[in-house]
């Protein structure tokens, strides 16, 4: 992306709410808070901090990025509902990514060399969300909901870094240890960097579509209604 083009990054999707402004390849500004609940309480209030902070409006912002998932189902749709409101508002297209792709990236950039990364996100669930990618940041697996039984799928015979706040669900689960093991939650600012090298590049971003794994537990009010008149036979 060439200098004087801003973009905003939002994440809610884990244990987590933080929000950057990056403009010209570097962060103008960023908060970041540890919540695991009531994102959508402060996140409005957190990019009105950050945007005034970085001296843009609204009117400036070329793209609005947000992760998609997988993460907790709440957060997801509170990241990407807000993402949504605020491109609509100012005109502004929105673009999602992987919560692991975000995990993996910073991970790459403060390592002393170049590794490949399992990225490890907790779900909320028993299984950690899991994706492997190589030593040029490239995803080389799916992500998958890890088990005992399909996580050798994704691991590899190379030395790795296992990486996110899914640490402690994945490590019973592997097969050998990994090099060392970095606890950490997606942060927005490294999401903001990675869109803005990847728009550098040439190469394109993916829509803010909702990344489910696997079917939320929580349902809807018609959902519910149509299962209990599925129960009896109605």
């Amino acid at each position: 992306m060439t200098d004087g083009r801003t973009l905003l990054a939002l994440d809610t999707a884990t244990g987590a709410c933080s929000v950057a402004v990056a403009a010209g390849g570097v962060i103008a500004a960023r908060l970041y808070r540890e919540m695991r609940r009531g994102q959508s309480e402060h996140l409005i209030g957190m990019i009105e901090a950050v945007m005034a902070e970085s001296g843009h409006g609204f009117p400036d912002l070329d793209g609005i990025i947000v992760t998609r998932g997988p993460g907790a189902f709440t957060g997801l749709r509170i990241g990407i509902a807000t993402a949504r409101a605020v491109g609509l508002a100012c005109g502004t297209p929105v673009f999602g990514m992987t919560t692991t792709e975000v995990i993996a990236a910073g991970v790459r950039r403060l390592s002393d060399s170049p590794v490949r990364v399992l990225a490890a996100v907790d779900g909320r669930r028993a299984e950690p969300y899991v994706q492997m990618f190589d030593a040029d940041g490239m995803p080389c697996s799916e992500i998958i909901a890890a088990t005992a039984d399909n996580i050798a799928e994704v691991i590899t015979e190379a030395p790795f870094i296992l990486a996110g706040d899914g640490c402690d669900r994945a490590v019973p689960l592997l097969p050998r240890a990994p090099l060392r093991r970095i606890d950490v939650m997606p942060d927005a600012a490294e999401m903001a960097l990675l869109a803005d090298r990847r728009r550098a590049s040439g190469a394109g971003l993916s829509p803010a579509d909702p990344l489910y794994i696997r079917p939320p537990d929580a349902v809807t009010q018609a959902d519910a209604e149509a299962a209990r008149r599925a129960k009896r036979g109605e």
